[in-house]
């Protein structure tokens, strides 16, 4: 870790997350470990639910993973994080913080955990299949992606033919669908993940439950790495 890195380390606890509260200042711990950086939170409820985020510069916030749950009275919540784990590691400075949320969200979480997966996967060349689907509109293809952006794609078959085609996403960019889903608080979503990667091997979303043929949704035939 940089000193840089480390001197924009953020000591405090904000709540500015749905389901979460306002705290009194709580000081949040952090040393550096090979690779990463452990966290905790000396004077916390341990049986609370404690979210790390973090943020290049403070203007937005990327949550990361959810502190593990212990019993009250037990050792306080911590958490090591490898760089790999955040949104931008190669980052020089970055901003931490911690929200308590007073109900548990086990997807919320399971999401957090598979995303770390997907993360440390080191996963930014691939080529999959995609078979993905907007309300009415249907569109399966196969995507290059290099450096974890979209390269190329061939689009295999579209419904309506008459439309254009829809957004081609990198996994990054589902992942980033299934987060936006969740900030929204969506009707429902439905999502089984890839043991080996941690990918949304298949994600069903409905946003809102009395509105027609705006749910959306996906599912990855076919995986492979190393292009």
């Amino acid at each position: 870790a940089t000193l840089a890195r480390l001197a924009a380390v953020l000591l405090a606890v904000v709540a500015a997350a749905t389901g979460a509260r306002a705290e009194p200042a709580v000081e949040l711990g952090v040393e550096t470990r090979p690779g990463g950086l452990a966290f905790h939170l000396p004077d916390a409820d341990g049986a609370a639910t404690w979210l790390l985020q973090h943020s290049p510069d403070g203007s937005a916030w990327d949550d990361v993973l959810f502190f593990a749950l212990t019993e009250q009275g037990s050792a306080p919540p911590e958490l090591e994080i490898p760089y790999n784990a955040l949104a931008d590691p190669a980052a020089e400075q970055g901003l931490f913080r911690a929200v308590r949320f007073d109900t548990e969200d086990a997807f919320h979480r399971r999401f957090l955990a598979e995303r770390t997966k997907w993360r440390l996967s080191g996963a930014d060349a691939y080529n999959y299949e995609l078979q993905q689907n907007f309300g009415q509109i249907s569109w399966r293809g196969t995507i290059d992606v290099v450096d974890g952006e979209v390269d190329s794609f061939t689009t295999i078959n579209l419904q309506p033919p008459v439309v254009g085609n829809p957004e081609i996403p990198s996994i990054d960019r589902l992942f980033e669908r299934i987060a936006n889903a969740i900030a929204a608080d969506a009707h429902e979503i439905r999502v089984t993940w890839n043991r080996s990667y941690g990918y949304p091997a298949t994600c069903y979303i409905d946003r809102e439950e009395f509105l027609a043929d705006e749910e959306s949704g996906w599912s990855i035939l076919s995986f492979a790495t190393g292009l």
